[in-house]
C-alpha cells in the first residue's frame, strides 16, 4: 500500500478578491505594463498577466515585479497558457513551470496553470504551490461537460 504524502502548505489567497479579473495579453512587456497601469488607474485591481502572449515571456516576470512594487494593493494572477491548451506559449513544460515560479517570487498573488500542463508536470506542482496559491484551470471552448469527470 502506498502512503500518501501530505501536500505542502500553499500560501493562502486574500480573504476577498475583486469580482472581476481583467486579462491582459500583449506582445511586449512594455505594452503589458502600460495596459496594467491604465486598468489599475481605472479602478481595476485584479489583473491577469498573460505571459504566453509576450514575444519574450520571461520579460513578463519583471513587468509583474515592477507593477507589484508600484501598486502593492493589486491582485496579480500570472498565467502562461501552453499552446496545447489554446494558449500561445511554445516553450516546454519545465520552462512554463519556471515562469510561474519566477512570477510567484516576483509578487504574483497566485498563479494559474491549465490542467493539461499540470497533469504532465505533477512532480513540480508541490514546489510551485509552496510559492503561491495555485489555480488549476480547465478550458473547453466547444462545450461545458459535467464537472465530476474533469475533477
Amino acid at each position: 500500500m502506498l502512503s500518501k504524502q501530505p501536500l505542502p502548505l500553499m500560501p493562502s489567497l486574500p480573504k476577498s478578491l475583486p469580482r472581476i479579473c481583467v486579462a491582459l495579453g500583449f506582445p511586449s512587456a512594455e505594452q503589458l505594463a502600460s495596459a496594467a497601469e491604465a486598468e489599475y488607474k481605472d479602478g481595476n485591481t485584479f489583473l491577469e498577466f498573460r505571459f504566453d502572449h509576450l514575444q519574450f515571456p520571461a520579460a513578463g516576470v519583471e513587468a509583474l515585479r515592477a507593477f507589484k512594487r508600484k501598486y502593492p494593493d493589486s491582485y496579480l494572477l500570472a498565467t502562461c497558457r501552453h499552446r496545447q491548451a489554446s494558449g500561445k506559449f511554445a516553450g516546454d513544460l519545465q520552462q512554463q513551470a519556471r515562469l510561474l515560479k519566477d512570477s510567484a517570487r516576483a509578487g504574483a498573488t497566485f498563479v494559474d496553470l491549465e490542467i493539461e500542463s499540470a497533469e504532465q508536470i505533477k512532480p513540480e506542482l508541490p514546489a510551485l504551490r509552496e510559492l503561491a496559491p495555485l489555480c488549476l484551470s480547465y478550458h473547453n471552448f466547444e462545450s461545458t461537460p459535467a464537472l465530476s469527470p474533469i475533477l
